[in-house]
C-alpha cells in the first residue's frame, strides 16, 4: 500500500514539474550560450608553431574568447576565433601584444 502511494506521488510530481516547466519561457540556446557565440576570422602574420606558441597566452587571456585556432597552412594564415562578444578589437590587440598583425576577414552574407 505504501509503495502504491509512492508511485502515485512520483507520477503527480513528474506531471506537476512538466506543467511548471511548460509555463516557464526557457530559451535553451541563450541559456547554453549557443546563440551568443560568434565566429571571427582574421588574416595574420602567425606563420608557424612557434608563432602559435607565442600568441597563445595573449589570446587565452581574453575572457570573451571561447576557443581559437590558426591555419598556418593557409597562405593568409587565418586565425578563427569563437567569441562570446564578437569584439574584433580585443582579438587584434591580443595578437599585436604578441608581436603579430591581424586583419579582420570580411565574410559574405549569404
Amino acid at each position: 500500500m505504501i509503495a502504491g502511494m509512492a508511485v502515485v506521488f512520483s507520477s503527480v510530481s513528474v506531471v506537476a514539474n512538466s506543467l511548471r516547466l511548460r509555463k516557464t519561457n526557457i530559451q535553451f540556446c541563450i541559456y547554453l550560450n549557443f546563440s551568443t557565440m560568434e565566429t571571427l576570422k582574421f588574416k595574420t602574420t602567425i606563420n608557424c608553431g612557434g608563432c602559435v606558441k607565442a600568441v597563445t597566452p595573449h589570446l587565452n587571456q581574453v575572457e570573451s574568447i571561447e576557443s581559437w585556432q590558426v591555419d598556418t597552412l593557409n597562405p593568409d594564415k587565418i586565425l578563427e576565433v569563437q567569441s562570446k562578444t564578437g569584439n574584433q578589437q580585443l582579438v587584434i590587440e591580443a595578437v599585436e601584444r604578441a608581436g603579430f598583425k591581424a586583419t579582420p576577414v570580411v565574410q559574405n552574407a549569404g
